[in-house]
């Protein structure tokens, strides 16, 4: 998994939680999660930093669970609320798409 150039928790997320009709956000994952966020400064970019770290801890491990060993941002899969930039999808040869 950690071949990615880059891991978008929210993209991980909708992967394995297609069901979910909400907007995916950090607020949504953290309470999804049951993340306790007390004393900690939001939109502080070192504190949001450590609850994306968290959130990707949890997601680690309900892949884990799934018996899910990598992730790939499929374009065709159904995630919910947000565009799959270019730099994260993954050519049939496993490149990354030219601009």
């Amino acid at each position: 998994m950690f071949s990615n150039k880059v891991l978008d928790t929210k993209a991980m997320f909708t992967y394995i939680h297609p069901e979910v009709r909400e907007v995916i956000s950090t607020d949504y994952l953290i309470r999804h999660y049951n993340i306790n966020t007390d004393g900690i400064q939001r939109h502080d970019a070192l504190a949001d930093c450590g609850l994306i770290a968290r959130i990707l801890e949890h997601l680690l491990r309900e892949y884990e669970e799934r018996g899910l060993d990598h992730f790939t941002a499929d374009p065709n899969r159904s995630i919910r609320r947000f565009e799959i930039p270019k730099m994260y999808s993954v050519t049939e040869n496993g490149g990354i798409p030219d601009e």
